[in-house]
């Protein structure tokens, strides 16, 4: 729930910039995660991930991915996703924008200092309520 807040809060707050913001990749199960995994390394194409299956915070449901709902331009506008970022970190989720590897402008999470060995041993991210 708190990370389904999050992301319905960041969609509004960009709608008030003037950007119309889609959310996908809200849940990966771990088949779909290996599969992106596979990509660039036993697989056609650039690698997507660094993180194999139960690896990635998309297989916990605390990580979303947007995009710009304009066809044509869902990932191409760098002015939208500076502005998704500065608004995600504002808000206390950590934007994929900042990393070292993978710079991954479409990804925000919430893991509120959960790490991936405590989800894998059945942690579960608490209901909380942050201040927007």
């Amino acid at each position: 729930p708190t990370l389904r807040r999050a992301a319905l809060e960041l969609q509004r707050r960009m709608k008030e910039l003037g950007y119309d913001m889609g959310i996908d990749s809200t849940y990966r199960d771990i088949d779909y995660q290996n599969d992106l995994y596979a990509q660039g390394r036993t697989k056609p194409g650039i690698i997507r991930s660094n993180a194999q299956g139960g690896q990635s915070y998309h297989n916990y449901r605390l990580a979303f991915d947007i995009f710009k709902n304009v066809p044509k331009q869902e990932y191409s506008d760098e002015n939208f996703f500076k502005a998704a970022g500065k608004i995600g970190q504002e808000m206390g989720l950590e934007w994929g924008g900042t990393w070292k590897s993978i710079v991954d402008k479409p990804h925000f999470q919430f893991t509120n200092g959960l790490t991936i060995g405590e989800l894998i041993n059945g942690t579960k991210m608490p209901d909380i309520r942050l201040p927007w």
